[in-house]
């Protein structure tokens, strides 16, 4: 939500509540931030820790992420990144301890500022929040000399209504929720667990299935007819397994590591409904199991991607390799 005077200088602002940074790092990136080439990228419940080193989840072409992470219990925290280029200060500004939320000072292209406030309020935390909002954001606008002010992130506000159209109204805000994004459509294929193929029992469909009896009655119909019944055996003698494709996953992003998220993402909310030292010793084992995938997945992508390069159909095309692991394509297509 913003004040409705306009700045001279439009500034793209994408606000996401990712529900862990770590696991939706991949689809915020691609089908996000780079496709809408935002100004601003606020994220909400990153779930992130002490733990996580400050360097995680850098997207190219943007800064390094400013954090406020959830010291006491698992869940919730803020984090925004800029567009390199964009002039923004992290202020000091020392909110109620139990605020989430992270102020920024951004300039426009006509010297005048932007006091940026990016904040998420838990569903049960009560109208403090909000409150502290329309009482301080005034005084802290002609602090930091800035002309504008907008509020960005997961308020919650359908909570506490009152608290918040309170703020709206004092502060001259209008309200930008609701305001969604296109994206692609999933897409599911399936994965052939070949090794696992029961190859007597395939042999034996194969040889015992009438072809002379199937394939009839025109070139059409026997391809459809031979297709379908390949698939039939294939399906009933190899094991295989169904994995949804996201548009914006990265290439390396396969059905191990998909499994290895999954796991890691269900440990988590067990341990945020019951926080035993248990729970907390196997949230962190699916954490490392997860590193150990991701590891995994990127250095087999890079070795197929070697290979089909040093292929004889790659002729004169290039293929730049940068160093730890990063690819940079030139004239591939």
């Amino acid at each position: 939500m913003v004040r409705p005077e306009r700045p001279s200088h439009t500034l793209k602002v994408l606000s996401a509540n990712v529900r862990g940074l770590r696991t939706n790092i991949g689809d915020l990136t691609q089908n996000c931030v780079l496709r809408h080439s935002a100004d601003v990228v606020v994220v909400t419940e990153t779930w992130l820790n002490n733990e996580v080193e400050p360097t995680f989840g850098k997207i190219r072409g943007y800064t390094q992420w400013s954090r406020r992470d959830r010291p006491e219990r698992a869940g919730g925290g803020v984090a925004v990144c800029f567009k390199d280029g964009v002039q923004a200060q992290h202020l000091d500004v020392v909110p109620p301890p139990h605020m989430e939320v992270i102020f920024f000072r951004v300039v426009l292209a006509d010297r005048s500022a932007i006091l940026l406030c990016a904040m998420y309020r838990p569903p049960r935390q009560g109208p403090a929040s909000l409150q502290y909002l329309t009482g301080a954001l005034d005084e802290l606008m002609l602090e930091h000399r800035s002309r504008h002010v907008s509020v960005v992130g997961d308020l919650n506000h359908h909570l506490e209504q009152h608290a918040y159209e309170n703020l709206l109204t004092v502060q001259g805000l209008t309200d930008h929720i609701d305001i969604g994004v296109a994206r692609d459509e999933a897409t599911s294929r399936t994965v052939w667990l070949w090794d696992k193929a029961d190859w007597a029992s395939l042999r034996r469909d194969l040889s015992h299935t009438a072809w002379g009896t199937l394939l009839r009655d025109g070139a059409d119909n026997v391809s459809l007819a031979l297709t379908s019944r390949l698939l039939a055996i294939q399906r009933r003698h190899v094991s295989h397994r169904y994995y949804t494709t996201k548009p914006a996953d990265q290439p390396w992003f396969g059905y191990r590591y998909r499994v290895a998220a999954e796991a890691k993402y269900s440990a988590c909310l067990c341990y945020k409904r019951n926080p035993t030292r248990r729970n907390k010793d196997l949230h962190r084992a699916a954490c490392r199991r997860m590193v150990v995938s991701i590891k995994w997945a990127m250095k087999k992508w890079e070795e197929d991607l070697r290979r089909k390069l040093r292929g004889p159909g790659v002729e004169n095309k290039t293929c730049s390799i940068g160093s730890g692991g990063e690819f940079v394509y030139m004239a591939l297509l």
